[in-house]
């Protein structure tokens, strides 16, 4: 009966733990979501109806594209094209995510990847979002 007991006593106690922890991990919040949007124009400039869909949203962040990195046609070298130019100021209380978008040409070259890899890591940037345009010449690319 004592030997009954004392395993009872074990049962319990690894079940009053194993309630512990997960009450205690359950009760943990998670940050809340960031609602994002992409904005991927040339030009910077919000209609009133973006406006108001960013306010009634409550959006928090907006992944801005600033240009497109590609070979030139006649050089064969890497240049930004198509750079952001802004027509206003960014809106009070978004967090600017920047974005480059790299054209799959850029990678088709190991060289050329190389050194735009070591560009950015010169410049501290760190990519937050991948992804890839599927060709021919691509289709082993993964983002």
């Amino acid at each position: 009966m004592i030997i009954e007991v004392a395993r009872w006593l074990r049962v319990l106690g690894v079940v009053g733990i194993l309630f512990a922890v997960l009450l205690g991990t359950g009760c943990q919040r998670s940050p809340p979501a960031k609602r994002a949007f992409y904005y991927w124009r040339t030009t910077f400039s919000l209609s009133e109806g973006e406006r108001k869909t960013l306010s009634e949203h409550r959006v928090d962040r907006i992944y801005l594209r600033l240009f497109d990195v590609a070979l030139g046609r006649a050089s064969g070298h890497v240049q930004p094209v198509g750079r952001l130019a802004f027509a206003e100021p960014i809106p009070t209380g978004i967090e600017v995510v920047p974005v480059v978008y790299v054209a799959n040409s850029v990678f088709e070259h190991g060289a050329i990847a190389a050194e735009l890899a070591h560009q950015c890591a010169r410049a501290r940037l760190r990519p937050s979002r991948s992804s890839c345009a599927l060709n021919a010449s691509t289709r082993r690319c993964r983002g």
